[in-house]
């Protein structure tokens, strides 16, 4: 996620769509300033992913990129 794109709105809306997906899988967050080309790696401690189609495809409408290892 680009840090000028990123709104509270955003946030709430992709946190309330994951709790619909909990699992055991860790989910990681790569946010990027392109201005200033510094990248920051999270990982969130709480929540975990349980990956299916569904929430694949929920990223994929709501045009967030992601990468599954």
């Amino acid at each position: 996620m680009d840090i000028k794109n990123l709104e509270e709105e955003q946030i709430k809306l992709l946190s309330k769509k994951l709790s619909k997906h909990k699992g055991k899988n860790p989910l990681y967050f790569d946010v990027y300033d392109s201005e200033k080309e510094i990248k920051l790696s999270l990982i969130s401690e709480k929540n975990k992913v349980s990956i299916t189609r569904d929430l694949l495809k929920t990223l994929e409408e709501n045009k967030l990129h992601y990468k599954l290892n």
